[in-house]
């Protein structure tokens, strides 16, 4: 469920349609039990995201992996691109990833 807090943040930057499809991706977040600080990762990715829906996606994609990069993210100057280091990150993350599985690591 949806904080109160947030989903009035949601209907005030979005209309109908794109706010019920952001907090339907916000709730992807929140239910697995690593998933923690969901209502601060929430107002973090609405903060990033801005007005953009698509960027809503990939926030909400990149707190699934980690959300400490999305909250390490949030403090960035304004100026950096965040957009470019959250591909970063994923590129390193899936570099990861294979190298484990290279080795045949289990995770």
């Amino acid at each position: 469920m949806i904080n109160k807090l947030i989903a009035k943040r949601i209907n005030r930057k979005f209309d109908e349609n794109d706010a019920v499809i952001v907090k339907e991706m916000l709730l992807e977040y929140g239910p697995e039990p690593h998933h923690r600080e969901a209502i601060r990762v929430h107002g973090t990715i609405l903060d990033l995201a801005g007005k953009d829906v698509a960027k809503v996606r990939q926030l909400v994609d990149l707190a699934k992996i980690d959300y400490r990069d999305l909250l390490a993210a949030s403090r960035l100057p304004k100026e950096w691109n965040t957009s470019h280091l959250i591909i970063g990150i994923v590129i390193v993350l899936y570099a990861i990833i294979t190298f484990l599985k290279s080795y045949e690591i289990k995770f």
